[in-house]
């Protein structure tokens, strides 16, 4: 599942579960990349690192607990798997946080 599927679909062979609902449209019944990652549990999960995201990943314990970190892309080169919320940013930037099922 990602949210920006430009970011890996150029290259990507499998399938995308694209969470905006630009290539996937059944993303809009789920309303949330929460709710795609519970109804559908993706292999690979890409989120943005921004505060809202990762905290409303963070608070489902049930989803959270079954990925485990693996990669980060961030335009500022910001590596860190599991940054703080107070060091990501508010809104939306080119940072990518990859997330693998355990």
């Amino acid at each position: 599942m990602a949210a920006d599927i430009g970011a890996i679909g150029w290259n990507w062979r499998g399938t995308i579960l694209d969470s905006m609902g630009l290539v996937w449209p059944a993303a809009l019944e789920y309303g949330s990349p929460n709710a795609i990652i519970a109804g559908e549990s993706p292999e690979y999960v890409m989120l943005y690192a921004d505060r809202f995201t990762l905290r409303e990943f963070r608070a489902r314990d049930d989803l959270y607990a079954r990925y485990e970190p693996i990669a980060r892309f961030s335009a500022f080169g910001l590596t860190d798997l599991a940054p703080r919320l107070e060091d990501v940013d508010v809104d939306w930037s080119q940072d990518y946080l990859i997330y693998r099922r355990r």
